[in-house]
């Protein structure tokens, strides 16, 4: 994949220069197909993941829900804590102003 700053550059030596796509080929060092594509698109597609099917994406997609679950049981282990040390605050709180 190429950065924006190649498809601005591509861009504007084909469309603002004149310059022809052989000829951006020649001096970007790249296939004409590629120059091509890059006028097709103003911006660089987005970078996204291909889903496959088979056993690399079930496995990934188990390691998810794994870690999706690990993640919710630290989420409950952090709010227990949290409200547990909250109640040992307050009633020790309570306790010196008793005391």
């Amino acid at each position: 994949m190429y950065s924006v700053y190649i498809y601005n550059r591509v861009c504007r030596a084909c469309w603002k220069d004149g310059m022809s796509v052989r000829a951006a080929a020649r001096y970007f060092d790249k296939d004409r197909k590629t120059i091509a594509k890059m006028l097709r698109h103003e911006l660089p597609p987005a970078y996204s993941i291909n889903r496959g099917h088979g056993l690399l994406s079930h496995a990934s997609q188990s390691m998810r829900q794994d870690v999706e679950q690990a993640n919710r049981r630290t989420i409950l282990k952090i709010s227990t804590w949290q409200l547990s040390s909250a109640k040992r605050k307050s009633t020790l709180a309570f306790e010196r102003k008793v005391a």
